[in-house]
């Protein structure tokens, strides 16, 4: 049996996270952001 993975989204409006339960978003959603918006950064 596979299991696929589960993205860590948001329940909103308490924002927390769907998979895991803890606040949103999680280390593993922290993680997929960076990865997703690596070369799309704002400048400091």
């Amino acid at each position: 049996m596979s299991r696929t993975a589960r993205p860590h989204l948001p329940v909103r409006p308490i924002w927390l996270c769907r998979v895991c339960g803890h606040t949103w978003p999680c280390g593993a959603a922290r993680l997929s952001l960076l990865a997703e918006y690596r070369e799309d950064r704002t400048a400091c």
